[in-house]
């Protein structure tokens, strides 16, 4: 019954013994002996890896194929392809062509299972929003700055997936339909979106790929579906877990380092940057401290972590303001710690942080057990 660990040269009393080999993604596999005394043995014991098969065809013949499991371990192709012998596992299959919109969903790989997908890609702007696993986890939540931070307490997240990047003009400017804008696209985060705006974003990119709307009804009543598998704006806690860097997280002061110049666009001359030109967290989310703030779904309440539940809370029922975090460009640079909290109005670009601040989002969605 004693649990023994240390797997070299290991001196032990002449008894039964059963030796247990567990690895990931592998069939445990054990082995049971009597040690006699003075025997000297050794096991060789090699688990085998449960694999299976994944199929995947493609128009146009030449689109690239990306296969990532939830380790962040890639698979590619141009063309249609049969990946053979593959770990099992959860799985993005991501199909693109220049030209084309790329499309994205999910494949859960079973043992000795043939997995098909076929894939149709259609002409027009790329839209593609690359998403990064974050792994659930208990953290704690909340920072001792403003009140509105306070107090610090427990919350538990389930799994979701994040955008790796903010939004960009030119994603922002693909997706809505008829937008006014004076910008040219480009790679640099859109920065003077509503919370309207954002939302309306998120279900208009899930209609282009098929997938449920998280979102339903107007102005101050629109209410999300967290179970769908649409796009959405996070949660405050799924926002902060992340930017802490989810259970990966080292505890840094800011999303990604100590140093707020490697990991933040804090410049008041330059502006936004281009997304992804800092240093990325812990999970490989860039700009989450920096470039523009970044619309939640809460409603905003200063007092709301004195009431938070302990399980993915979603924020007040109601409220006159939304939340932001992440602080844009050109705020005071003691601003820019993880759990600062920021407001706006919903109908509006600016929040009241002060300074030069810009509104923007990226998206997360549900991750859904298929």
């Amino acid at each position: 019954g004693n649990l023994v660990t240390n797997y070299k040269d290991i001196k032990l009393p002449p008894q039964p013994y059963t030796v247990k080999v567990e690895m990931n993604k592998a069939n445990p596999i054990e082995e049971k002996f009597i040690l006699q005394k003075k025997e000297k043995k050794t096991l060789e014991m090699y688990p085998s890896i449960s694999t299976g098969t994944i199929q995947i065809a493609v128009m146009p013949s030449d689109a690239e194929i990306e296969l990532t499991d939830s380790e962040g371990n890639k698979y590619t192709s141009i063309g249609s392809k049969v990946f053979e012998n593959i770990p099992v596992g959860e799985y993005i299959l991501k199909t693109s062509k220049k030209e084309y919109k790329t499309v994205s969903h999910e494949i859960k790989l079973s043992s000795s299972v043939t997995e098909k997908s076929s894939i149709i890609l259609e002409k027009g702007a790329d839209v593609a929003i690359e998403m990064v696993l974050v792994q659930g986890g208990t953290f704690n939540m909340g920072g001792n700055g403003d009140e509105d931070e306070k107090p610090v307490h427990a919350v538990t997240i389930g799994d979701f997936y994040i955008g790796k990047y903010e939004v960009t003009v030119t994603q922002f400017k693909n997706v809505k339909e008829n937008i006014q804008s004076n910008k040219k696209p480009d790679n640099k985060p859109e920065d003077e979106a509503t919370w309207y705006d954002a939302a309306e974003f998120c279900n208009k990119l899930s209609e282009k790929e098929g997938l449920t709307k998280c979102y339903s009804g107007n102005g101050n009543y629109i209410t999300c579906d967290f179970k769908a598998n649409g796009y959405r704006l996070p949660t405050e806690a799924e926002w902060e877990y992340a930017a802490r860097g989810g259970n990966k997280s080292m505890g840094y002061e800011f999303s990604g380092g100590n140093k707020l110049s490697a990991v933040a666009n804090n410049s008041l001359l330059g502006g936004r940057d281009s997304v992804g030109s800092k240093k990325p967290n812990e999970l490989g989310i860039y700009d989450m401290t920096g470039n523009v703030s970044e619309w939640c779904w809460d409603w905003y309440d200063s007092n709301y972590y004195n009431i938070s539940p302990e399980n993915n809370p979603t924020g007040p029922s109601a409220g006159s303001d939304r939340t932001l975090r992440g602080c844009a460009w050109g705020h005071a640079k003691d601003m820019y710690y993880i759990s600062n909290r920021e407001s706006c109005n919903p109908g509006s670009k600016y929040s009241s942080g002060g300074g030069f601040d810009f509104s923007g989002f990226r998206v997360v969605r549900t991750k859904v057990d298929l």
